[in-house]
């Protein structure tokens, strides 16, 4: 039990610094014009596209925690699908169709999270300040390369246990028996 609590506990630490980072979650062109759910560092969040922008927020309703990712986008807001509440691009509500008149409380928004558009994919950072830029990688536009879209898969994994299995090259002649000749 102590052993599984200071995992939870390094898991959670890990998770706290890598939210200052940016992290690709989607394909880009798997954004249509629907919000779509995704998961990063174990917060689930919403992509969408709003007024031509993409953007990212914690996917939750501040209403009644509905996630947001059900619902739809109308003239570049975001609609939650359970009391239609609106959110507008900075995740400010605009519209509590319940509610007469224009009354909206101060505290009804959204949680923002940084999130471009670059290289093919939707990056997402979950701190208000990325510690570094987006990572070049001018071989995307250049006609020369060809690009591979591999689909997408969930390892039931920590992030740790995900990053330590791409530096631990000894594993190989064990678990991948014949891919490297």
């Amino acid at each position: 039990v102590t052993e599984n609590r200071l995992d939870q506990a390094g898991e959670a630490a890990l998770y706290r610094a890598l939210r200052r980072y940016w992290h690709p979650v989607l394909w880009a062109d798997d954004l249509g014009d629907r919000p779509v759910a995704a998961r990063l560092l174990d917060e689930p969040i919403v992509l969408v596209r709003l007024d031509g922008e993409v953007r990212a927020f914690k996917d939750l309703c501040v209403h009644r925690g509905t996630a947001l990712s059900l619902g739809w986008v109308d003239d570049g807001h975001l609609v939650c699908a359970y009391h239609g509440w609106t959110y507008d691009p900075d995740g400010v509500c605009t519209r509590i169709p319940s509610s007469h008149g224009t009354n909206i409380p101060t505290k009804a928004r959204i949680t923002p999270y940084a999130a471009r558009e670059h290289a093919g994919l939707i990056w997402v950072c979950l701190a208000d300040e990325p510690a570094m830029p987006l990572p070049d990688f001018p071989e995307w536009a250049d006609e020369a390369y060809r690009k591979i879209k591999i689909p997408q898969y969930d390892w039931h994994c920590s992030a740790a246990r995900r990053l330590e299995n791409f530096v631990d090259f000894s594993h190989f002649a064990w678990v991948h028996e014949g891919i490297l000749g």
